[in-house]
């Protein structure tokens, strides 16, 4: 293992935000504490996912991890900081950077570091298309900066799934040689000691509640199922989605047996995934999945939606655990399959689930990122 580094990481949020990204980078961030290594985080002082209102501290010491939140603006899709010389100078201090959203501090990072000589990784956490909204603009954007910023850069990119790696280099294929799939990963121990004690009939729907994550869909396929059933959708709400799906319900007759809890924190979590009947993810893009991996690593039963990164979390053993939500009847059918499973069919995919979440720990990970630092030289 390399000997101690300062390391950065630049991501639009971070905790006590919530989200996958976010658990990743925290999760990545503690680890390579743990080996030794000196770890800044930037961020934003605000939410512009609009979750959260107001602003979080300027500082933070997160057990170890220094949390540097800066002045910015923005909104799902763009975000900038008003302080790009303080970035500036927690790069020229660091000896190895992390970037983690195309963003927010991406295109200031990559030159930043370019004119300072500090090595760049780029992870890719589903690039830019989680969604088909401005798909054109966006492989435009791929091709015409990102790519070439990342080849001045000399970056090595570190993508979380062979469908991020597939998509990077169909549009920018000279990036191919610096591209490392290192699948995401997570700290499994808090979900893996979760005694289950799952409530008959409770549908749980865990994470960011936004238009993007196919909610809606996860409504319209629920108000089919023919057995009895209550959803629980925990996680932050986005500006008007709360009130938006309430109606969704209403329309479909199914609002008292839907539950909007809002967010939640690690204990919260815990319950939800112990209690769960069957844990629902209907989201038609994702960089990789968290969420789902935490589910599996509790040894929850799972349905989820039928796109690359779920399948590449689920793998042969658990194909049978996904449908398309734009298929209201297959994925009803698919709940009431998990609903109704006999007790010795439940324990294994119990198992199927927790002994595939295995390789997705993130001691592999950090192991990974180590050997490429000392590739790079970074001693």
């Amino acid at each position: 293992m390399p000997g101690k580094l300062r390391v950065l990481h630049v991501v639009r949020r971070y905790a006590p935000l919530l989200g996958g990204t976010e658990r990743l980078v925290r999760d990545l961030a503690h680890e390579a504490r743990r080996r030794g290594h000196a770890v800044r985080v930037v961020t934003l002082r605000r939410d512009v996912v609009g979750v959260v209102p107001g602003e979080l501290s300027a500082r933070w010491d997160d057990d170890g991890v220094e949390v540097i939140r800066l002045p910015g603006a923005g909104n799902r899709r763009l975000a900038v900081t008003f302080r790009p010389d303080r970035l500036g100078r927690a790069i020229r201090d660091a000896d190895v950077v992390h970037l983690h959203d195309l963003r927010f501090g991406f295109v200031l990072g990559s030159l930043f570091a370019t004119g300072l000589r500090r090595p760049v990784l780029l992870h890719t956490h589903g690039l830019i298309f989680h969604t088909p909204w401005a798909g054109s603009l966006k492989r435009l954007a791929v091709r015409g900066l990102f790519g070439p910023l990342l080849r001045i850069a000399g970056a090595r990119i570190i993508a979380g799934s062979d469908p991020d790696r597939d998509a990077l280099v169909e549009l920018a294929p000279y990036l191919a040689p610096r591209t490392h799939t290192f699948e995401n990963a997570i700290d499994l121990s808090r979900v893996q000691s979760i005694t289950r004690s799952p409530e008959a009939g409770l549908v749980v729907l865990l994470g960011r509640v936004a238009p993007s994550k196919g909610i809606g869909d996860a409504l319209r396929a629920l108000s089919r199922v023919r057995v009895p059933w209550h959803l629980e959708i925990a996680g932050p709400i986005e500006p008007g989605e709360g009130a938006r799906l309430e109606a969704v319900a209403t329309r479909l007759g199914i609002a008292d047996r839907v539950a909007l809890a809002g967010p939640y924190d690690d204990g919260a979590e815990a319950t939800y995934l112990s209690r769960a009947a069957v844990s629902i993810f209907p989201s038609p893009g994702e960089g990789f999945g968290l969420a789902l991996l935490e589910a599996m690593a509790a040894g929850v039963p799972v349905i989820a939606n039928r796109i690359p990164a779920h399948a590449s979390l689920l793998g042969p053993p658990l194909a049978a655990q996904l449908v398309r939500f734009d298929d209201p009847e297959e994925v009803a059918r698919g709940i009431e399959a998990q609903l109704t499973l006999t007790p010795e069919v439940s324990v294994e995919i119990a198992r199927l689930g927790r002994a595939r979440a295995e390789r997705f720990g993130i001691g592999r990970l950090a192991d990974q990122i180590d050997g490429l630092y000392a590739e790079l030289g970074l001693r």
